[in-house]
């Protein structure tokens, strides 16, 4: 089972590289988590942010939706070195192998407990020493940027995707303070399972402040 795993994520990392494959699985593959974005309406000037880049199936969902400038963050350097080689030729994606935080510096990028070659185990990584199913013994030294010096690179942020494995709780307090700074922001909140007392805690807090403001509401969508 597990070779089978292995296999299927490489297969899948090859596969994306070609526009008429991807095109196909967009139009026949029901992927509900992609086709959200579809409501963002970029055009080819806007400034997509893409906060834990993973293997790029954002972002290469957006280009070719768009064709718009892409910036992504994906601390991991074997997903960035994947993105990097799948996204060479691309002049409008700009990638960045940093981990997006509430500082400047450096952590440590803990992985998962299963087995390593399996490429979407990888894709997990978290800075999030809390995070259930990681190996806090397995981990490598990573460099960060700090939220705050991102939102100042760019005088406006059309759309900023968030997946960041539990780090979105140490970011969302600088983001809803320059609120006026984007127009959709896409995050996935870790603690909807209730798996993880610390997430569940922090998910209630930001779930009930970002219903309670109409301008939270009405540009943070929580992400599936």
């Amino acid at each position: 089972m597990l070779n089978y795993l292995i296999i299927k994520s490489q297969i899948k990392i090859i596969i994306y590289r070609f526009r008429f494959i991807r095109k196909l699985l967009y139009k026949y593959k029901n992927n509900k988590k992609l086709k959200i974005f579809d409501k963002a309406n970029l055009k080819k000037d806007s400034i997509f942010v893409d906060l834990g880049g993973n293997l790029g199936l954002v972002s290469y969902y957006i280009h070719d939706k768009f064709d718009c400038n892409i910036f992504i963050y994906e601390p991991n350097p074997i997903c960035f070195d994947i993105l990097i080689n799948n996204f060479k030729n691309y002049k409008k994606i700009h990638i960045f192998n940093k981990a997006v935080s509430n500082k400047n510096g450096r952590s440590k990028l803990y992985f998962s407990k299963e087995n390593l070659d399996n490429i979407n185990y990888h894709a997990a990584s978290t800075l999030e020493k809390s995070k259930k199913n990681i190996d806090k013994k397995n981990f490598k030294n990573i460099d960060l940027i700090s939220i705050q010096k991102v939102i100042k690179q760019h005088k406006y942020i059309d759309l900023l995707k968030i997946d960041i494995e539990g780090s979105e709780y140490k970011i969302l307090p600088y983001i809803t303070k320059n609120i006026n700074k984007f127009t959709k922001i896409y995050c996935e909140f870790h603690g909807r399972d209730e798996k993880n007392r610390f997430f569940t805690k922090k998910f209630r807090y930001w779930l009930k402040k970002i219903n309670s403001n109409k301008n939270y509401k009405k540009k943070i969508i929580p992400w599936i």
